[in-house]
């Protein structure tokens, strides 16, 4: 959904106003997941991958079912490169799953090789990232930085607040949480953040966060899993994960 131009003197700081009231978008025919929503954004692009690694745990596997991100975005990029801090899921990228376009640098404290730095990227892709950062201003800033120079867009992919597993479990009295998560955002907080640190945003999507793995509805009610595709449908908030499509300075 694209983000209007009304917004920006709230985002900015400009205007307040509480409450303020905005819109979430209207039902979908379809439910789309967050790596086919990013492979359209990327196939065909020159794409930097920033925190390609992933939990260094679960690379392996989601490699061999389909779903780890970075190769995904590898597969229908023209070029994807691969920047993150950890210099062991680096090792077992290039040694065991053979991709070696992948550099061991800190957004915050490194300068860009010149490969990357005097190249022309589409795309700044940064996945499921944020959540985890102490200070996801600061790190957005510096990478604007770092990029504002040689790349056109970043694209950046958090948690859903407002996610239907985040109500049921609400219900339940309970939290159910990937416990490095600091954070969990909205469109409109995710979009503050990036507008205070220097960018742009345009559009955003709800997605789920991945497709569901072969054993997924195994043993979900088929009336539960009715209702909740209808859910997901109509009312595409409801979806675990947000994406947001921004440019590099502010419009």
């Amino acid at each position: 959904m694209e983000i209007k131009k009304d917004f920006f003197p709230y985002l900015t700081g400009e205007c307040f106003s509480n409450p303020l009231t905005f819109p979430l978008g209207k039902a979908e025919l379809g439910i789309t997941d967050r790596i086919d929503v990013l492979k359209e954004i990327a196939r065909g692009k020159n794409v930097i991958h920033v925190g390609r690694a992933d939990h260094y745990d679960a690379i392996e596997q989601k490699h061999k079912e389909g779903r780890w991100l970075h190769a995904c975005l590898c597969n229908v990029a023209a070029q994807c490169i691969g920047i993150d801090v950890n210099q062991k899921a680096i090792a077992l990228i290039q040694d065991k799953i053979g991709i070696k376009n992948v550099f061991c640098i800190d957004i915050v404290k490194d300068e860009l090789p010149r490969e990357i730095s005097e190249a022309k990227w589409n795309i700044v892709v940064l996945g499921e990232m944020l959540e985890h950062l102490v200070s996801p201003f600061h790190f957005l800033v510096e990478l604007r930085k770092k990029f504002g120079g040689c790349s056109d867009k970043l694209v950046v992919t958090v948690p859903n607040a407002f996610s239907l597993q985040n109500f049921r479990m609400v219900l339940k009295d309970a939290e159910i949480i990937n416990s490095d998560h600091r954070f969990a955002f909205s469109p409109y907080t995710i979009s503050k953040i990036l507008v205070e640190a220097g960018f742009s945003p345009s559009h955003f999507y709800f997605c789920n966060y991945a497709p569901p793995g072969p054993s997924f509805y195994r043993y979900l009610p088929r009336p539960r899993k009715f209702i909740e595709n209808r859910l997901l449908k109509k009312h595409p908030a409801l979806r675990d994960s947000l994406v947001v499509s921004a440019t590099f300075e502010i419009k």
